[in-house]
């Protein structure tokens, strides 16, 4: 008995070794080859708040798109702690208000309100396939990078796609 625990642990080990030998640095999808492999965390943490195009995503209600396009003018000046509110007062007016959801996630993080931010960024992501899926699971890895989550962020970029590199190329 002692013998097959011995060669079981050996034999763990060995797979072990060759696993981590074999695995590919830490890269997202949309980054060069040839770029160092954590050059990532550092593009990712420079990343600046996404413009606000002036365009409604989601069909909602009348009241709450005027709500929106009020708030986003804080949002465009660069006041995202003067946004917050009125984006929390849209999402009561009409809980389909995904673009003010996504902004919302971004106000929150910019302000340093980090941990709440994340999750709304990850109920952004939730409400599936939207224009905003992308742009919030790579808000959302910065999110976790300034929360020390290296390895939630890995895993949103990568889910992220290709879509990365344009985000990470904006100035």
């Amino acid at each position: 008995m002692y013998r097959s625990i011995t060669l079981s642990t050996l034999a763990i080990a060995v797979f072990s070794g060759a696993l981590w030998n074999s695995r590919e640095p830490i890269r997202p999808p949309g980054l060069s080859k040839n770029a160092a492999p954590l050059n990532w965390v550092q593009e990712l943490s420079k990343i600046a708040p996404p413009e606000f195009d002036g365009q409604l995503h989601a069909t909602i209600t009348e009241e709450a798109a005027e709500q929106f396009k009020a708030t986003m003018a804080f949002y465009k000046r660069g006041a995202c702690q003067m946004a917050i509110p009125g984006l929390m007062e849209t999402l009561e007016l009409d809980s389909r208000a995904i673009d003010a959801r996504f902004y919302l996630g971004i106000c929150l993080v910019m302000s340093g309100e980090t941990e709440q931010g994340e999750l709304v960024l990850e109920d952004t992501v939730a409400w599936g396939n939207t224009v905003f899926r992308e742009p919030a699971l790579v808000y959302g890895a910065h999110a976790n990078l300034k929360l020390y989550r290296v390895a939630r962020a890995h895993a949103m970029l990568l889910d992220a796609g290709e879509s990365l590199s344009d985000m990470l190329a904006e100035p």
